[in-house]
């Protein structure tokens, strides 16, 4: 579950209650934290997915500019947690808005031609041409938008 506490960021003065709540929060096993990067209280139910995942996704869409793909990452996170159906199905409706408002955000950053008509894939491809995105990643990305439009696809 994720509760939102707004998009103001934390004064420094806060920051250093807030991990000190942090750390009682984990060390009391109850499975939430609160993340300075999104405003917002989340349940932890696995710390790993969290660290590797979760949190990383949460400080990079952080900024302003980025705004409407945190949120829809916000919404998927949430609606992934519920864990019902209908949830799940918001889950991936929402994790494929997110990566489609970060493409769209990055590529007029970067001011890369972007037909925002065209399908998820093509504007993936767009990034990969650009070489935004390390060759390494290139396989992952597609395996990822594979997913996101098979699942997505009625």
């Amino acid at each position: 579950m994720v509760y939102d506490y707004g998009r103001l960021q934390p004064k420094e003065s806060y920051i250093k209650y807030i991990k000190e709540i942090n750390y009682r929060l984990k060390e009391a096993r109850i499975g939430y934290e609160f993340n300075t990067d999104a405003n917002i209280l989340i349940k932890k139910s696995d710390e790993a997915i969290y660290q590797l995942s979760i949190e990383p996704a949460f400080h990079l869409l952080s900024d302003l500019k980025f705004k409407e793909s945190i949120d829809n990452f916000a919404k998927a996170f949430s609606d992934y947690q519920s864990g019902t159906t209908k949830d799940l199905e918001n889950a991936i409706t929402n994790a494929s808005k997110a990566l489609e408002s970060t493409i769209k955000n990055i590529c007029k950053l970067k001011r890369y031609e972007l037909n925002e008509e065209k399908p998820l894939k093509d504007q993936v491809a767009v990034l990969k041409n650009k070489k935004f995105l390390p060759e390494k990643y290139s396989n992952y990305f597609d395996k990822i938008t594979d997913l996101i439009i098979a699942v997505a696809t009625p």
